[in-house]
């Protein structure tokens, strides 16, 4: 909804296929039935989290290519489509969203997106390129799991005690 409001693509995704809002909403159920079972299945979450990641990281860009934007604006629509979903449903779970963490999952969707457009920019064809931007992408966020890689943590304050005053 949030990259089609931006570029002004009508009508917007649950109005063009009203299907895919009753889908949303069965799985938000879902997720709500089996909440308290989360530890349990919490790395089931974290892979289809990675796969939805790369999915609609691949799909935004895709509309903003086919709308005939160029390739910034269609990283930022890939990102923001890839992204923005999970921030949403953390902010509504009272929980920081990954995107805003330390944790590798905006920068998996941007290394994503980026391979994705660099791909078609020099002619591979569209199921190879979605074919090799899954694979890096998903590989890249489970590897980020499990090996439990971060985005450098930028320090405000000095070290050591020194008095800048």
């Amino acid at each position: 909804v949030i990259r089609d409001v931006l570029l002004n693509h009508h009508p917007i995704l649950p109005i063009r296929e009203p299907w895919l809002l009753a889908l949303t909403s069965g799985a938000a159920l879902l997720m709500i039935a089996t909440a308290k079972y989360f530890r349990k299945i919490r790395y089931i979450f974290l892979v289809l989290d990675a796969l939805g990641l790369i999915t609609f990281t691949i799909i935004g860009a895709r509309i903003a290519l086919d709308m005939g934007h160029g390739m910034v604006v269609a990283s930022l629509m890939g990102m923001i489509t890839g992204i923005f979903g999970g921030v949403m449903r953390d902010l509504l779970c009272l929980n920081i969203p990954l995107a805003f963490r330390k944790e590798l999952y905006a920068t998996v969707s941007v290394a994503a997106v980026w391979l994705f457009l660099l791909l078609r920019h020099y002619g591979v064809s569209m199921d190879v390129s979605v074919t090799m931007t899954m694979v890096f992408g998903f590989t890249l966020r489970l590897a980020a799991i499990h090996y439990n890689w971060t985005i450098p943590e930028f320090v405000y304050e000095p070290q050591g005690g020194d008095d800048d005053g």
